[in-house]
């Protein structure tokens, strides 16, 4: 039951994704800032990283005994680094695309509740009105994120028979922040958000896996950002008993 809750509402996202313009001209700003950072980023380390850890490997070692141990370093550095960036790249990009993401929650919500009028484009002077707050408000909630993982990791670490709790932790962390963008446009207070939360537990918990499983594909990752977005919305409407037109 649960399951058929998420493919409905992960198809329907798929489809508002790929049928409607103005979502899918606003999702390429994420992705295009993801990818820009993402080859800046792979370049700075490639360049400036790797090859001074390669200078000063040769020159204490050289040879064959200094190509092994480079190649071994690069092995394990390029593990930890792309470990790092799936674990805080999508945070990153959620800040800065912060503004967009709201615009997108927004379109998907008054268009699958039939209340989008005409074909309405998209607009700079309505993104803007919002945009400061919207920002503002993704960096109190991705700081709070990040304060709360590290916590979570730290507990794991110092007690592993809790790793599964964490984990659930995490997936709430994670649909909390993507249905947070619906719930701060209807001015929902905290103690609502929770109930929220409690109440389907489950079905946030196995989206939480599921979009913390898709942001770990690196590249991928950018693309499933804004579809996750208008698939928490589209969760959203549902519980919330807004009319959903086909």
């Amino acid at each position: 039951m649960i399951l058929s809750k998420v493919y409905e509402s992960f198809s329907l996202s798929i489809n508002l994704f790929k049928k409607d313009k103005v979502i899918l001209m606003l999702s390429l700003v994420p992705i295009g800032i993801g990818s820009i950072l993402y080859y800046f980023l792979g370049h700075w380390v490639l360049v400036n990283v790797l090859q001074k850890i390669n200078t000063w490997i040769q020159g204490l070692f050289s040879g064959d005994v200094g190509s092994i141990i480079y190649y071994i370093i690069f092995f394990i550095f390029s593990i930890i680094f792309i470990f790092l960036i799936n674990w805080t790249f999508v945070l990153v990009v959620a800040i800065i695309s912060s503004p967009f993401n709201d615009f997108i929650s927004d379109r998907v919500e008054k268009k699958i509740t039939n209340k989008l009028e005409g074909d309405s484009i998209f607009s700079l002077k309505s993104l803007l009105k919002n945009g400061l707050k919207v920002l503002l408000n993704e960096v109190k909630k991705v700081l709070f994120i990040f304060l709360i993982s590290m916590f979570v990791i730290f507990i794991d670490f110092l007690i592993p028979f809790l790793a599964p709790i964490g984990l659930v932790l995490s997936s709430f962390l994670m649909s909390s922040q993507l249905l947070d963008y619906s719930w701060s446009r209807h001015e929902y207070p905290l103690k609502k958000c929770l109930d929220a939360l409690k109440r389907e537990w489950l079905l946030y918990s196995i989206s939480g896996f599921l979009f913390m499983f898709l942001f770990t594909i690196t590249i991928l990752n950018l693309i499933f950002l804004p579809i996750g977005v208008i698939y928490y919305t589209v969760l959203f409407c549902k519980k919330a008993d807004l009319v959903i037109t086909s």
